[in-house]
């Protein structure tokens, strides 16, 4: 029973940490979403939605990542970083997602 139980954890510790990680990797189609300035984006361009990522562990990137990540679910192909929040060590990255054509 005692090595049932510390099996049990260490499987689950280990699909929580894998689950952590998933979430800063870009989705294949995260991948394909151009990051554009703000002046750049044209009239060809629609707005479809406010995205944000936060990582707590400091990493700007992997919460670049989860930005570009929220944007993909919403269809969109492109996305201004509009602003980087650091409380402590946590980072947050807000920006807007558009369909450009």
């Amino acid at each position: 029973m005692k090595n049932f139980l510390i099996i049990a954890n260490t499987l689950l510790a280990l699909s929580t940490i894998t689950s952590c990680a998933n979430a800063d990797r870009l989705t294949d189609t995260a991948r394909e979403i151009k990051i554009a300035e703000k002046r750049s984006i044209s009239n060809s361009c629609e707005v479809v939605g406010r995205v944000e990522g936060i990582n707590k562990e400091g990493l700007v990137s992997l919460a670049q990542n989860r930005l570009l990540n929220q944007a993909a679910k919403i269809d969109a192909n492109t996305v201004t970083i509009d602003e980087t929040v650091t409380n402590g060590k946590e980072q947050k990255v807000m920006g807007t997602a558009y369909i450009c054509r």
